[in-house]
This record gives C-alpha cells, structure tokens and sequence, in this order.
C-alpha cells in the first residue's frame, strides 16, 4: 500500500537529500503542537511527513511516532494505537480510544 505516487516519493527523497532541506521548521511548531496536545488530551502525536524527525527530537514528554514515506527510516505506515489509560490534568484518568474525541 502507497500513501503516495512513487514518482512524487521520489522528488521528496530528493529534497531530502539536502542536509537543510526542513531542518528549520519544527521549532515554530512545538508550542502550537504542545498547546493542541494540551487541549485535546492526547498521549501521543503522529508526525506525519517528519522529514528528518526534528520534531521528536524537540517534544519533551510526549511520545513522537514519525512517518515520511521519502526517508527510508520513518517509511513504515503506522498502525494505529490501541486503548491507553490517559491520566488527565485533575489526577483522574480514564481509558481513551486514540482518534475518537470523547464529548
């Protein structure tokens, strides 16, 4: 299964190759992704297009799983998690289904 057209993988691979090529956009992005993590609860994020993986390397507390089909070593799709206990900000907890937003 392909997420994208091998010839567009194969541009991305390219632009990979450069060593500044996205090395400078994760850092504007952490306090907004914290912030989102924040808000909704969640336990873990999905960098999908991770390019070099700067955004794991800068997220403190929260689990990263990286995804770039054009960096041979985030190329895996990931799986979906599975139910996880996620301990709220008031102390409780409760058991979450990741992608369902409880109401």
């Amino acid at each position: 299964m392909s997420l994208i057209s091998e010839e567009y993988r194969k541009l991305n691979e390219q632009l990979h190759e450069n060593p500044e090529y996205g090395s400078r956009n994760a850092p504007r992005w952490v306090k907004v992704i914290k912030d989102l993590t924040w808000e909704f609860e969640t336990f873990s994020v999905l960098d999908y297009g991770c390019g070099k993986g700067n955004l794991a390397k800068m997220m403190t507390n929260m689990p990263v799983k990286n995804y770039d089909p054009a960096v041979p070593e985030f190329s895996a799709i990931p799986t979906p998690g599975g139910y996880r206990d996620l301990h709220r900000r008031d102390g409780t907890h409760r058991t979450r289904v990741p992608g369902r937003r409880d109401r």
